[in-house]
């Protein structure tokens, strides 16, 4: 049987990184699918581990990012003794597809990349080589 899913979508909301007890991370990455023009499907993809501490560091609101995993239903009974069931996109696989950086950012990387020193054109002759 095959069980997987993959998603290209865009971050709908800032990131919060979370922690079980054992000190595993844990993100909700909540995306937005265009799989039509007209149509967008919602879907929250769940990332453990060192995974999730990596797109919590790189990645943002508005980032398209693409995803792959597997589906894991997840079903509960609540205190008032009600059954809940839900499906749960669990990610194995993460590719950073376009990270969008504000201006300031932007601003920076401009000042670093004009630091650098650019050589002169050098001319060279057959009587400047060894050989």
């Amino acid at each position: 049987m095959n069980n997987q899913f993959e998603f290209i979508g865009r971050i709908t909301k800032d990131l919060e990184l979370k922690s079980y007890a054992d000190g595993k991370s844990v993100l909700d990455l909540p995306l937005a699918i265009n799989y039509t023009k007209e149509d967008t499907l919602y879907a929250n993809v769940r990332i453990f581990g060192k995974r999730a501490d990596t797109v919590n560091l790189y990645c943002k609101k508005g980032d398209l990012i693409g995803v792959r995993g597997f589906v894991r239903n997840n079903n509960w009974e609540d205190k008032e003794g009600k059954k809940h069931y839900e499906y749960q996109f669990i990610a194995d696989n993460i590719s950073f597809l376009q990270i969008k950086r504000d201006k300031q950012e932007e601003e920076k990387n401009e000042i670093k990349t004009s630091d650098k020193v650019i050589m002169e054109d050098i001319v060279l002759t057959d009587d400047d080589l060894p050989f």
